[in-house]
């Protein structure tokens, strides 16, 4: 069987001064990368929010790996979610969620 796309994860940390949540979090990333790349390039890059934790507010993406890059970039040009002043840092990209939540296990007190 043959895959039509390989897939990459991308743990990424929301900061600002209140919490998010997932669905403004999730509206916003879409539209950062829709605005940058189109629509064409939100479709090709399959951009699926797998998990998002409202009180550390970290969360793993899930795009094709041609486009891992690309959603990287466009998570830096989010800076405001909601009318509050607001940044998107990627922390890790993987091509496992095992290994994504080894990572986040692993600098849980840093976070």
């Amino acid at each position: 069987m043959v895959k039509l796309f390989r897939q990459r994860y991308l743990m990424f940390k929301v900061v600002c001064g209140k919490n998010l949540g997932k669905t403004e979090v999730w509206k916003a990333i879409v539209e950062s990368f829709r605005m940058l790349f189109g629509v064409l390039g939100l479709s090709q890059a399959n951009l699926t929010l797998i998990e998002y934790d409202e009180k550390k507010q970290v969360g793993v993406l899930r795009c094709s790996h041609k486009f891992l890059d690309a959603v990287r970039a466009s998570l830096t040009f989010i800076n405001q979610i909601n009318n509050e002043k607001a940044n998107v840092y990627s922390l890790r990209g993987s091509g496992t969620l095992k290994t994504l939540r080894e990572f986040k296990a692993k600098i849980a007190g840093k976070l």
